[in-house]
C-alpha cells in the first residue's frame, strides 16, 4: 500500500471531527501504514485450511 499524502490523511481526520494538536497528527500519521495493513489482513478472504480443525464441544450436564 502506498503511502498516504499528509493532505489526504489531514482530511481523513478532518472527517472524524475530533480536535488534534499537531503532535497527536504526526504520530498517527507515523502510525497509519501499521493500521492500513491490518485492516488488510483482517478484511482479506482466508483460505479453508486457515479454520480450526477442532471443534469445541462443552460437557452438558
Amino acid at each position: 500500500m502506498p503511502p498516504i499524502s499528509e493532505t489526504a490523511f489531514e482530511t481523513l481526520l478532518a472527517q472524524t471531527g475530533i480536535p488534534f494538536d499537531a503532535a497527536q497528527k504526526k504520530m498517527l500519521h507515523t502510525a497509519y501504514p501499521m493500521l492500513a495493513a491490518m485492516i488488510e489482513r483482517v478484511t482479506a478472504p482466508m483460505p479453508r485450511e486457515a479454520e480450526p480443525a477442532l471443534i469445541f464441544h462443552p460437557e452438558i450436564g
